[in-house]
């Protein structure tokens, strides 16, 4: 079942944190030491997880709950 209030943990996490600052894929996955396809599958599930229809409402999502 989707959370669709749910936010990303852990290594999903940290991707997200690295979008919501203007990184890339490609520079998440350098920054993190993976691959350019880990950081698409971690996406694609964070979407099917959270019920995201999109990285801009995820990330919007991330940064609406710091405040």
């Amino acid at each position: 079942m989707k959370d669709v209030n749910s936010l990303p943990h852990g290594e999903e996490l940290e991707v997200l944190k690295l979008i919501a600052q203007g990184n890339i894929s490609k520079e998440v996955a350098a920054i993190r030491g993976t691959s350019v396809n880990t950081v698409y599958n971690q996406r694609k599930h964070m979407l099917k997880t959270t019920g995201a229809k999109s990285m801009e409402e995820l990330v919007a999502r991330y940064v609406n709950s710091l405040k």
